[in-house]
């Protein structure tokens, strides 16, 4: 599709096929070819990065190339992948298959010098000894976590009602990757636990007094000062194996709790606050 030159003042602006957003490249026809471009780009770089790094003297362990793949590189490479890399790109439009079967290919030979083999070696074998997921599902895995998290958002969220729309009915011509996410995995957002965000005034303070023994020296000379307190909650959050401590000193009851309430920090406290 051919532009003319925009003037304004005096200034000449050329046309572009494509324009970067968000570090997503959107091209005029929503093809997403210079978005996959985009994507071998940074998969060719990573390349060049680990082939340096996996000398067989003196190179990095096996484990942490793994972990710095999988952590790194993965999220880098396969950035916005719940939009660009549709069911279209396994080949069933021009152009798809070329950009799927580069990207494996790319990380065929990373799961080769993890593993410290022969380039000519097997890329699925030496997935498969790595633990790297095969790149079809390792695609999918991403998509399902991207849908996923869009299916949780609260009624607050900006993206709340488009995620609600697209769920209802899928559209036989010109899907969008939102509608594709919600049907392809049958995530029904209405039936989702949806997680409400904690949000407060500038002026909030907490009706909960805390504090933070500086050693263990002085606690009992704390507990004394503290001793006509009605409630008194004492907590562990150093998570050491596992392991959260919380118990309550309130006469007649003594409770206490030995086990991980939770990854969120927020449910530890009212769990605390439900002990206390």
């Amino acid at each position: 599709m051919l532009r003319p030159t925009l003037v304004i003042w005096g200034q000449r602006i050329k046309p572009s096929t494509h324009i970067k957003f968000l570090g997503v490249n959107i091209d005029q026809e929503l093809q997403w070819k210079e978005q996959g471009a985009a994507a071998i780009a940074k998969g060719a770089e990573w390349l060049a990065q680990f082939r340096w790094m996996a000398k067989p003297a003196g190179g990095a362990s096996f484990k942490h190339m793994r972990r710095l793949y999988l952590s790194v590189a993965v999220p880098r490479i396969l950035y916005a992948a719940d939009i660009f890399l549709t069911p279209e790109w396994k080949g069933t439009k021009q152009g798809g298959g070329v950009m799927g079967a580069r990207l494996s290919s790319i990380q065929g030979q990373i799961a080769n010098m993890v593993m410290g083999s022969m380039r000519s070696s097997p890329h699925d074998a030496a997935e498969a000894y790595t633990g790297i997921m095969p790149f079809h599902l390792l695609v999918e895995k991403i998509r399902f976590t991207a849908a996923l998290r869009l299916a949780t958002l609260p009624v607050t969220h900006p993206l709340h009602s488009a995620v609600k729309a697209a769920a209802k009915r899928r559209i036989k011509t010109h899907p969008t990757p939102l509608h594709d996410l919600m049907h392809t995995f049958k995530l029904q957002p209405e039936s989702m636990e949806k997680i409400k965000g904690v949000r407060q005034g500038p002026k909030w303070t907490s009706q909960v007094g805390t504090h933070i023994m500086r050693n263990k020296e002085k606690v009992e000379d704390e507990e004394e000062k503290r001793a006509g307190d009605e409630v008194r909650v004492y907590t562990d959050g150093s998570g050491y194996e596992g392991r959260i401590g919380g118990c309550t000193e309130e006469e007649p009851s003594k409770e206490h709790s030995d086990t991980d309430l939770g990854k969120k920090q927020h449910t530890r406290s009212m769990k605390e606050r439900v002990l206390g």
